[in-house]
């Protein structure tokens, strides 16, 4: 885990290294955007419940494959389904963070990025 040495290091953006690395992971389609400070690292009730809802859902169905026990197989998988209902619809009260807007266009732009990337390719 790296530390801030110094006032000054803590007012610097990040790296030119960690940059181009982030730019390289978005570019092939990873949901890396932590250099930017104001994005968020998860820390919300909705992703907090989604997460805990889809690990309650990959316990069930691990307790059932080795089993054989198929109700607790398609238990575990409908729990994922689950997951992803409720963080859909506690983001959408309200108990997400205010960054998904700016994780979105950032999305949008990686995407944009990768669009031209493969469009120059092809050429």
């Amino acid at each position: 885990m790296t530390q801030v040495s110094s006032p000054q290091q803590a007012r610097t953006s990040p790296s030119k290294i960690a940059q181009a690395a982030g730019m390289g992971m978005a570019l092939m389609g990873s949901s890396y955007a932590h250099a930017d400070p104001e994005i968020d690292h998860g820390y919300s009730p909705a992703r907090w419940a989604g997460v805990m809802t889809a690990m309650t859902g990959w316990l069930v169905a691990a307790f059932g494959l080795p089993l054989h026990v198929w109700p607790l197989l398609a238990i575990g998988a409908a729990l994922q389904v689950v997951a992803i209902l409720v963080t859909l619809l506690m983001n959408k009260a309200g108990l997400g963070h205010d960054n998904n807007r700016q994780w979105a266009t950032l999305k949008a732009q990686a995407q944009a990025a990768r669009q031209l990337t493969l469009d120059k390719a092809d050429d």
